[in-house]
């Protein structure tokens, strides 16, 4: 019976990939041609006027008749949404559900 439980356990361990994911400490924000460093939480970093100005751009972009730019303008456009929208990106941390199983496991071994 031991042997078995250490070997599911093994298994588990074997197979059970976890991701992290989380946003860099010191992200670079472009504005112009001037590089700012950013700090992690969005309300450190944007004012309610400065979210507002955001937003009305990305409205301007979304109404804009796209029909009539080159593939130029198109490019800076959509870098210009991307670059919004990392502003406004918070991060998270994902942990699998092998990761859990195992958690769950240990708890169940070690009490």
């Amino acid at each position: 019976m031991k042997t078995i439980l250490i070997l599911v356990s093994l298994m588990i361990l074997s197979l059970g990939v976890t991701n992290l994911k989380a946003s860099d400490s010191k992200a670079l924000t472009e504005k112009g041609n001037d590089k700012v460093l950013a700090s992690e939480n969005i309300n450190d970093r944007l004012s309610e006027e400065e979210i507002h100005q955001l937003e009305l751009r990305v409205f301007e972009i979304r109404d804009m008749d796209k029909s009539e730019l080159t593939d130029e303008e198109k490019l800076e456009l959509r870098e210009e949404l991307r670059d919004i929208a990392k502003t406004f990106r918070r991060p998270f941390v994902y942990i699998g559900g092998s990761t859990i199983l195992l958690v769950i496991l240990l708890i169940l071994l070690l009490r």
